[in-house]
């Protein structure tokens, strides 16, 4: 079963890029739009496309100072270093070397929860969490799925912020970087800016 899940996923890796589209290949912003590339749900190029977004809460970024725990893959994670709306971007690894050095190894012994990053959050400092689900929309008869990137506040366990896109299945030639990532992490980057954050682009590396 996994390999043939694993063909599938190299054909339609095969396809999109015929297409030219891609399946979560990080890139810097677009230097003239300040977003990332994006498709419309035609297949028609757009600058700069922004995912609906089910939450907008305001906050301070300033009280985060910098911090910010990204538990996704590695694509989601440099992405958000692309931006550079942030000094500390982390994964769990990078957060857990931050305590042991911090001397903090034996108050904050897990991270695997909400309760443990509640934690963190007020024995080591403010932070953002940002994560990534992607699962089948409850209440619908077509078999929809969804794609979320959220932003919570650890300390209080609120969501500052929600964006979506939906699609039939993950095989579908509109679950691409185009249509359905890059999409989700520019209304991440409108969010940042409407809440008093500045991006610093990073070149491609």
């Amino acid at each position: 079963m996994k390999l043939i899940t694993g063909v599938l996923v190299a054909l339609l890796t095969l396809s999109l890029t015929s297409c030219g589209y891609t399946y979560f290949r990080a890139v810097p912003l677009n230097p003239h739009t300040g977003y990332f590339p994006t498709a419309t749900p035609f297949n028609q190029t757009h600058p700069a496309r922004k995912a609906p977004i089910l939450i907008n809460r305001k906050t301070d970024l300033a009280r985060y100072h910098g911090n910010i725990l990204v538990t996704a893959s590695r694509f989601w994670v440099q992405e958000i270093r692309y931006t550079g709306a942030f000094q500390h971007v982390m994964t769990y690894q990078d957060f857990e070397k931050k305590i042991i050095r911090a001397g903090l190894s034996h108050r904050i012994t897990s991270l695997d929860s909400l309760l443990g990053l509640h934690h963190a959050y007020k024995i080591w400092g403010p932070f953002l969490w940002v994560h990534i689900q992607t699962n089948i929309l409850s209440g619908n008869r077509h078999g929809m799925h969804k794609a979320e990137l959220l932003v919570i506040n650890p300390l209080t366990t609120r969501k500052l912020f929600v964006t979506r896109e939906r699609f039939r299945t993950i095989f579908s030639k509109r679950v691409n970087d185009q249509y359905t990532y890059y999409p989700m992490l520019n209304s991440f980057i409108e969010w940042i800016r409407e809440n008093g954050g500045h991006l610093h682009p990073r070149p491609h590396r």
